[in-house]
């Protein structure tokens, strides 16, 4: 499928009430695109809104990331419907005076995500959904956002149920150790990059009951393609390792027939709609649906919860 001419205007501004949408999406790259090739030397990120240089994030590594935070709330009176009265330990029932608090957080692709998981949230009303992403960041430069610090604080501000996550897409880079670099996918790199992702989903897993992991999606680039599909294996890795930890493939829900990347794709109707932004990062409208509709499967076998 040829790449889309039409510009796309932005979209979905962020309201109260559950009205989630996205703020900026369509024109700047929150999401770093990697450097073409591995190197020992250190990376220069190419994110308009990120720093390049060493120095501390500018986020208080002592507070949540302050980019977007947005907490849904319901305007239905529609109850949702529980299969069971028991759950595995640590999930509770899900009621309307008991919802399910969600927190999304991650890079620029979580803003549009976590946009259509608030919606659903509001639309089912049992789901409270709360964002919070940082553009250009990641878990391979902690000088440009600190995750780590920040979920911290952010799990004890919230104390969500379930935490979703969307982080990668800016991590195909070398990586910085005391004294050295390590060039992208050696031994070492991959050794430091799963420790990372490990302790991250430790950290969550604290305080949460769930965490779902969402895998990078397909990428139009093809180097950059194939540093996603890398740190997907390592993030799949990690997330097998741990009870609590769902890995959500995006990857593949966003390739086209011949597993390519997909421009477009079909929607419930049979009708062609435009996925992903011209930058070939990016996600429309219509395809932040698509990966929140993977989200939402998961979420609902887990509590056993579904719309009444």
């Amino acid at each position: 499928m040829d790449r889309p001419g039409r510009a796309l205007r932005q979209a979905f501004a962020l309201v109260a009430l559950g009205a989630l949408g996205c703020a900026g999406c369509g024109g700047s790259t929150g999401v770093t695109v990697p450097p073409t090739g591995a190197s020992s030397l250190p990376p220069a990120s190419t994110a308009t809104d990120a720093p390049t240089t060493t120095a501390a994030p500018a986020t208080s590594t002592t507070v949540t990331p302050a980019t977007t935070t947005v907490t849904s709330t319901s305007t239905t009176t529609v109850a949702p419907t529980t299969t069971s009265t028991t759950l595995p330990g640590g999930l509770h029932p899900v009621t309307p005076e008991s919802p399910l608090r969600v927190w999304v957080l991650g890079d620029s692709l979580a803003e549009t995500v976590g946009a259509a998981l608030g919606r659903w949230g509001a639309r089912t009303d049992w789901a409270a959904v709360t964002l919070s992403y940082e553009k250009g960041s990641g878990l391979v430069r902690s000088d440009v956002f600190d995750w780590l610090a920040a979920a911290e604080a952010g799990l004890a501000e919230q104390g969500p149920d379930a935490v979703v996550v969307l982080l990668g897409a800016n991590d195909g880079q070398a990586l910085r150790l005391p004294g050295r670099w390590l060039a992208f996918g050696t031994p070492d790199w991959d050794a430091e990059y799963t420790r990372r992702v490990g302790a991250f989903m430790d950290v969550l897993l604290r305080r949460a009951a769930r965490v779902y992991w969402v895998g990078v999606p397909v990428m139009a680039e093809a180097d950059y393609d194939r540093r996603v599909q890398h740190i997907n294996e390592l993030q799949e890795l990690e997330a097998s390792a741990r009870t609590g930890v769902a890995y959500l493939d995006a990857y593949s829900l966003l390739l086209d027939e011949g597993g390519g990347f997909a421009w477009e794709l079909p929607d419930d109707q049979g009708n062609l709609v435009e996925v992903r932004l011209p930058d070939g990062v990016h996600l429309t409208a219509a395809g932040a649906e698509r990966v929140a509709g993977l989200v939402q499967e998961a979420i609902a076998d887990d509590w056993l919860v579904s719309e009444g």
